[in-house]
């Protein structure tokens, strides 16, 4: 029974391709005129811009969305503002990578989920 494992073992993993090397294809961002670059450089800078103001804490696309880490500052503007400040976090990533067609935000202090902008929604809509 031993002898007729093995060979059975090494065929599985022929075809299912163990030892082969495994590459993951990272997204590569489409290209970008020149006058886009100078948008995306100036959304980035926006960006950082709120983070350091206490506005967004971070800023991260752990996945296929970008995730924004809002903080009590971010609460005490009003709706227009938070949209238009999150519209700049989705118009760099959309951007950037073009399959990220929604943006999630996370309360800073609870981490729990608190509203997403994506244009079928119609842009933000807060939990």
């Amino acid at each position: 029974m031993r002898t007729l494992l093995i060979p059975l073992i090494l065929v599985a993993m022929l075809l299912s391709g163990c030892g082969a090397p495994v590459t993951i294809p990272t997204p590569t961002p489409p290209p970008v005129s020149p006058e886009e670059q100078k948008l995306q450089e100036r959304r980035y800078a926006f960006i950082q811009d709120n983070i350091a103001k206490g506005i967004f804490l971070k800023v991260e696309q752990p996945a296929d969305f970008p995730h924004v880490w809002v903080t009590p500052v971010f609460y005490t503007l009003n709706f227009e503002d938070k949209q238009a400040f999150i519209s700049v976090v989705y118009a760099y990533y959309s951007t950037q990578y073009p399959e990220a067609d929604m943006v999630v935000l996370y309360d800073s202090k609870t981490g729990k989920k608190v509203g997403v902008f994506a244009e079928v929604y119609g842009g933000l809509k807060l939990d």
